[in-house]
């Protein structure tokens, strides 16, 4: 396997493992992001 093939291969790994690990920030922030927006609606809003 050539040096070139064997780059191709941890770019490949490491592009796999950022994107997996942007989709759970993702999902977090999501959840999140829900559960903040839920407080704030029920938050008593009377003055």
């Amino acid at each position: 396997m050539s040096d070139e093939d064997k780059i191709d291969l941890i770019t490949l790994k490491y592009e796999k493992d950022i994107q997996k690990k942007t989709d759970n920030l993702i999902t977090l922030y999501k959840d999140q992001s829900n559960k903040e927006l839920d407080e704030i609606r029920f938050e008593d809003t009377s003055l």
